[in-house]
């Protein structure tokens, strides 16, 4: 008599599965399909970690078809289909033989996914990344293949590959950086001008080129327990960083002391940067002029001030497009100016820098009493 009511309780489990919300998915089928309606409509991978759909931006009627960590607060986009712009409500996703096509809500045809194969069915993995698989379950399209602005852990950066900055915390186009893997088996951090996006010099360079291809570098790594190395064409580790530690030390150490490229491309920074790295100044016909340490100081000091003063536009010059985000202009030359400090111990962390770049902690008012300059 006891098992009466649980049956009871069963039997009306099973008949309210309809109505009951999935909290995850397996594989996606052919002709499932998503439509950009403000509920943040997505297929979710099976630990939840991951979704893959429409992502409304700042309560808007825009949208990105984007991926993004789905199980914390802050729902953060890790990769988002290369289109001109955001995507209108009322945009629409479907997945058929032929790959994943995004239609606006005109039925005009925005981006498609282009597999090497017929797709079978779709699947988001708890990776990241979001597969297109045939009927041999064989990948023929992935998310990992075609990064934005994230590396996800057992993601492969190939040579060829790149990683590109975001505009700004709320543009989703293409930003003032760069990370190459270029065919020559060298990884570079290039700042981009704007508009025209010519690459400058890079800043960072791994050195890991080489003639014979079996020692060169073929890939950059970011491994399931977080490690991030280059591999050369032999399969083993570049000889350049000793290992994996010292690659994400050496990077670590180059992004800081270069963190005021944060806003390159303007004359200021090309300036700063120059007169950080040699003592010496050019303009545009940091001809050459030499700087002691009593001029570097100077120099300094009157950002500082610009800064302090609120006059950014100084800073920058003619570049109107940081001129029109003063918000995120502000933050990058404060964190810029904190990174500078003489005294080591009031230096942020490479990881507080980041954050301070992407606007996930406040940046406090720096403070000027004396910055520290490499010649190095």
């Amino acid at each position: 008599m006891a098992s009466y009511p649980i049956s009871n309780l069963f039997l009306l489990l099973l008949s309210l599965l309809p109505f009951l919300p999935i909290f995850s998915a397996s594989n996606v089928t052919l002709g499932s399909s998503l439509s950009a309606n403000g509920n943040n409509s997505s297929w979710i991978s099976p630990s939840v970690d991951f979704a893959f759909g429409f992502y409304q931006l700042n309560n808007t009627n825009t949208f990105l078809l984007a991926i993004w960590y789905a199980n914390i607060p802050d729902k953060t986009i890790v990769w988002h289909a290369n289109t001109t712009n955001p995507v209108q409500a009322g945009s629409k996703v479907e997945l058929t033989a032929s790959g994943l096509t995004l239609n606006d809500p005109n039925g005009q045809t925005l981006w498609t996914s282009q597999p090497n194969g017929t797709v079978s069915y779709g699947t988001m993995l708890d990776t990241g990344n979001f597969v297109l698989s045939d009927t041999k379950s064989n990948f023929v399209w992935e998310s990992f293949s075609y990064p934005t602005d994230t590396i996800l852990p057992t993601q492969i950066l190939p040579l060829g590959g790149m990683l590109y900055s975001k505009f700004s915390e709320t543009n989703y186009s293409k930003g003032r950086f760069e990370l190459h893997f270029t065919n020559g088996g060298n990884l570079e951090l290039n700042p981009v001008a704007w508009p025209s996006e010519l690459l400058y010099a890079p800043y960072y360079s791994s050195g890991t080129a080489n003639s014979n291809s079996s020692e060169s570098g073929f890939q950059l790594v970011f491994s399931q327990s977080a490690d991030i190395y280059i591999v050369k064409g032999n399969g083993g580790l570049s000889d350049s960083h000793h290992g994996r530690t010292s690659f994400k030390s050496q990077t670590a150490t180059i992004a800081q002391r270069w963190i005021l490229m944060v806003f390159s491309g303007n004359i200021l920074t090309r300036r700063l940067l120059s007169v950080a790295r040699t003592g010496q100044l050019f303009d545009t016909s940091l001809t050459i002029y030499e700087f002691g340490e009593e001029e570097k100081a100077i120099l300094t000091d009157w950002a500082y001030d610009c800064y302090m003063n609120g006059r950014l536009d100084i800073l920058v010059e003619n570049d109107q497009a940081a001129i029109e985000d003063k918000v995120t202009l502000s933050r990058w030359i404060s964190t810029a100016i904190w990174c500078i400090q003489e005294d080591p111990s009031k230096r942020p962390t490479m990881k507080m820098v980041t954050q301070m770049l992407e606007g996930y902690v406040d940046v406090p008012i720096p403070t000027s009493t004396s910055f520290s300059y490499s010649s190095s």
